[in-house]
């Protein structure tokens, strides 16, 4: 899924190591979203402007919540057996995705979705279906964090090369998420027999103006992905 790495010319004589990472994420929800529930409608790219957008839907249980101190919503969509999940930071406000950004820290996700917090309840889910591709070279960001002597000729890479004087020459990395309505169980749940207990109405979750998301591993708490959406 990721073509073209590397741009025509930019590697040439000169080069003498080019570190490459890439990444490619398509999860498979545990509950999928059914494709003749999807429609086109608009998202709102800002208060003035809005464009289409293919919106997949689904009614079912999710881990929800509502801070109104940071004035947004979150949700959070276990991937097949649970061990990933996809947690979906809507601001209140079209406008409110910059508000958010300068608020977030590690810290304060982990409060924002601790179980006291996040609750189960029955919610309508509004997601647009997303490609995300992008590139980055990282060259100027591990040098600032210290490592500048990898892209110096005093670099010691004796330990992968005996070419003498091996520098690494660039750094670059590449991610590719997709998201669709593909699950690996039927949206609709089985009859069962015996008293049940619904869980409550959230309402309707309805991300179609910027938002973030993270691609969570649940038993160590990791964040694989993090993200935003802001424009189809």
């Amino acid at each position: 899924q990721i073509q073209d790495f590397l741009k025509a010319g930019s590697v040439d004589l000169n080069t003498a190591l080019v570190l490459v990472s890439a990444i490619y994420f398509k999860g498979i929800w545990k509950t999928p979203f059914k494709e003749e529930h999807t429609r086109e409608v608009s998202f709102n790219v800002s208060e003035q402007e809005s464009r289409p957008v293919q919106m997949m839907c689904q009614n079912s249980t999710f881990r929800v919540a509502e801070v109104a101190a940071d004035k947004m919503k979150i949700l959070e969509i276990p991937f097949t057996r649970e061990e990933l999940s996809m947690l979906v930071l809507l601001p209140d406000d079209v406008s409110g995705l910059e508000q958010l950004e300068k608020k977030i820290s590690f810290e304060k996700l982990t409060e924002w979705t601790s179980p006291s917090v996040m609750e189960r309840k029955r919610v309508k889910v509004y997601l647009p279906r997303m490609k995300i591709e992008g590139k980055y070279n990282l060259t100027s960001v591990l040098m600032g964090l210290g490592m500048t002597d990898l892209f110096s000729p005093s670099a010691n890479l004796s330990g992968i090369s005996s070419a003498e004087s091996l520098k690494m020459s660039e750094a670059i990395h590449g991610a590719y998420m997709e998201v669709n309505e593909e699950g690996t169980e039927m949206a609709d749940s089985p009859g069962m027999i015996g008293d049940t207990i619904e869980p409550p109405e959230f309402g309707d979750f309805k991300a179609d103006h910027p938002f973030l998301f993270f691609i969570k591993h649940n038993p160590t708490k990791m964040i694989f992905f993090f993200g935003r959406y802001r424009s189809p």
